[in-house]
């Protein structure tokens, strides 16, 4: 990802079906993105800028990533070469003592960011998923070491009607992996295909659902 601003995505379908399904969907439910953003997006790929700036985007990430490991471990839950990391935080905290404390030690957390923090310790999506009366379709990857197959049999039980799908050797960013090391480097890898079987399945959900 180079920036979350441009608001554009490329996908690269392994087939020229898939590619036909994927369009179809994505014209059932919107409308097209906006002319000026998808025409810089594309500049930037067409000069070569876009590899550019892709690799200082990773290299800061690395570089985050490796102060991470160092200051949160054994902490520290997700280790790919992300933006983000994920941390334990001990069980009697909450959204705000966590919020508190880190103001005390200098960080500020911005208010815009504050309702994501505290939902992560607040939300279980099981109640507003039993509320939910539309069609829905839960899919969980095998090699997702975000989300586990029992939060993927809890979401089914949760919904009896939902459309399931598992497949096991998917991961996190939706592509098809070998093992744990193969997982990791997937995160750095976003000229991947995605799992074929979830782009048809998504696919044929949406079109069967549109109205």
């Amino acid at each position: 990802m180079i920036s979350p601003g441009l608001r554009t995505a490329f996908v690269q379908c392994p087939s020229a079906a898939h590619a036909e399904s994927m369009t179809a969907a994505l014209r059932a439910t919107r409308l097209m993105g906006h002319p000026l953003v998808s025409a810089l997006a594309s500049q930037l790929l067409l000069d070569g800028s876009a590899q550019s700036l892709l690799a200082q985007v990773r290299s800061e990430a690395h570089e985050r990533m490796r102060m991470a490991r160092y200051l949160l471990a054994p902490s520290l839950l997700l280790r790919a070469e992300g933006l983000h990391a994920w941390c334990r935080v001990p069980a009697p905290w909450t959204d705000a003592t966590l919020v508190r404390t880190a103001q005390l030690q200098g960080l500020a957390i911005a208010p815009s960011m504050q309702p994501g923090i505290a939902s992560a310790f607040t939300e279980d999506p099981i109640d507003p998923l039993k509320l939910i009366e539309r069609p829905t379709l839960i899919i969980g990857g095998g090699r997702d070491r975000q989300v586990a197959r029992l939060d993927f049999v809890a979401l089914s039980a949760a919904s009896p009607l939902a459309k399931t799908l598992w497949l096991p050797d998917m991961n996190h960013v939706l592509v098809d992996v070998t093992d744990e090391n193969d997982d990791l480097a997937a995160y750095n890898q976003p000229e991947r295909a995605l799992d074929t079987v979830l782009i048809d399945s998504v696919a044929n959900f949406i079109l069967a659902n549109a109205r």
